[in-house]
């Protein structure tokens, strides 16, 4: 964000001229309630204001930076208090020492400064809330601003998850393998076909109702991931092999809904599919600091036919992953000689 009142001419002369009204609103005061002569009264009133306004367009920084929203309540509000009691000492003394340097010893301004400095102190409180309040009004409004498009970025780039899942299972080649593999089942083992059409039932269920939510609990992703994992599995019973590690305090952690999906359907499009060996899939989840780490490694026969891929699918899991937590180093690829491994970093 730029600065709220320097990136616009119109937003400084504004600012300037409160400043000078301000000012004048003080000269006046000064004026009827104080010994000082009109030249002295004038250079006071001009240096109070002028030394304001240049702290508090400075000050936006320190704010800006600061992240308010990453402190907790204790913190922020003694962190407001120490900036406010450093800027009001130092711009009541910077005032009287510039003023001092300008016309040297006087005792009447001495006095002045003196009687009135509580005063001073008080007017510049009320001025350093006001402008708090201003500048934390505006980080609100334009974080709100950010959260509500990042999520209409989301609930798009979900869409699109869930076309990209629709047009890559819900096709005629998935569905007649599938079919198909249950079709033989239903004369060789009839409880495992019907176990099969519930999986398939069940997985098409969850996939057309996942825009509904943003995340899920890892447990509930790992299940539907299971199913379309097993549906396959059908079909290459000898060609592919499942292995997990999730470890039980990891199951209700809340992941990116359909986050897991494309990288299954990587490991088996350029695993299971090219490789005319056995073809073990490893699922694995562990917390580590503030994290769950989500590891989806297989194995892949070196001397297959490469299918060459689109690489939407990881680069989709890529994106969501920015956009949720605006990080773009929770997606880690290793492609070793005969393993591909997909490491995620999701923050808890």
């Amino acid at each position: 964000m730029n600065h709220p009142i320097l990136d616009k001419y119109w937003k400084i002369i504004i600012y300037l001229s409160v400043w000078l009204l301000f000012s004048y609103i003080y000269f006046w005061f000064v004026q009827n309630n104080s010994q000082l002569e009109f030249d002295l009264a004038l250079l006071d009133s001009f240096l109070t204001s002028f030394m304001q306004a240049s702290i508090y367009i400075g000050i936006w920084y320190v704010i800006k930076y600061n992240r308010i929203e990453e402190k907790t309540s204790p913190n922020l509000i003694i962190s407001v208090i120490l900036l406010g009691f450093t800027l009001i000492f130092f711009w009541v003394f910077i005032v009287h020492f510039s003023i001092i340097l300008l016309i040297g010893k006087n005792t009447i301004y001495n006095d002045y400064f003196w009687s009135n400095i509580w005063n001073k102190a008080l007017i510049g409180l009320v001025i350093y809330l006001f402008m708090l309040l201003f500048y934390y009004l505006l980080i609100y409004y334009q974080n709100f601003k950010e959260n509500v498009i990042r999520k209409n970025q989301l609930s798009l780039k979900l869409q699109e998850q869930e076309l990209a899942n629709l047009k890559a299972q819900i096709n005629p080649h998935f569905l007649f393998n599938s079919l198909n593999s249950i079709s033989y089942l239903i004369y060789s083992d009839a409880e495992n076909a019907h176990k099969a059409i519930v999986k398939l039932s069940d997985y098409f269920r969850y996939s057309l109702s996942s825009t509904k939510h943003q995340f899920i609990t890892l447990e509930q992703e790992l299940e539907n991931t299971f199913r379309y994992l097993e549906i396959e599995k059908i079909r290459f019973e000898d060609k592919m092999k499942i292995k997990t590690q999730i470890e039980k305090e990891c199951k209700k952690i809340q992941v990116p809904i359909l986050i897991l999906q494309p990288i299954i359907e990587n490991a088996i499009k350029h695993g299971v599919y090219e490789s005319t060996e056995l073809v073990t899939i490893y699922v694995k989840a562990t917390k580590f600091d503030d994290y769950i780490i989500i590891s989806i490694k297989n194995n892949f026969d070196i001397d297959a036919k490469k299918q060459k891929g689109t690489g939407l699918g990881l680069e989709n899991v890529k994106q969501r992953l920015e956009l949720l937590y605006k990080r773009n180093d929770l997606l880690r690829i290793t492609k070793e000689q005969d393993s591909f491994t997909v490491e995620l970093f999701i923050p808890f």
